[in-house]
């Protein structure tokens, strides 16, 4: 969050570079060439400072001996989501395609044959340990594809091999 001296700095430097570039300008599209040129400038200074940052932060200098078993623990929805924090930790999960092979998916994926492709392309050649837990017995995964699950208490529950043609996106 900037302080208001920060924002009062930003803002006097800014004014400050823009003055100096349009002095003597005369036209719009000359004074939108500036800002724009600025604002560019602005995003690329930004963004270097941000990489920097991230590299010298403990997310990116954590050992893989530490960081893949911690990411074993997580559930596959919390796996997406880490694989989403930085460069560094997406090349991490996806490295390791093991960390793939435990699919969890309940009838509360709305997505569920989108989720399950994106989940088993990224095992690789692992074996992949597969459950879905839903309210009504069958599966319809795709043309041809379906799961039956078997009834318990008001709830299906499948635990399947799901072929990596199916991940390939190819009909079965």
């Amino acid at each position: 969050m900037l302080t208001p001296a920060h924002n009062l700095a930003l803002e006097a430097c800014l004014r400050d570079v823009f003055r100096d570039l349009a002095h003597g300008i005369d036209s719009a599209s000359q004074v939108q060439n500036i800002f724009t040129a600025i604002m560019d400038k602005s995003l690329r200074v930004v963004r270097d400072e941000m990489l920097e940052w991230n590299e010298a932060s403990i997310a990116y200098c954590m050992p893989l001996d530490v960081l893949v078993p911690c990411l074993h623990f997580l559930p596959t929805g919390d796996l997406l989501s880490v694989s989403q924090v930085s460069r560094y930790w997406r090349s991490v999960a996806l490295a390791f395609p093991a960390l793939w092979a435990d699919i969890r998916l309940t009838s509360a994926h709305s997505h569920t044959p989108d989720l399950l492709r994106l989940l088993l392309t990224r095992t690789g050649v692992s074996p992949v340990d597969f459950a879905y837990i839903s309210k009504r017995n069958t599966i319809r995964l795709s043309d041809g594809l379906n799961i039956t699950a078997e009834q318990r208490d008001d709830c299906a529950i499948c635990t399947s091999s799901i072929p990596t043609s199916f991940a390939a996106g190819t009909q079965l």
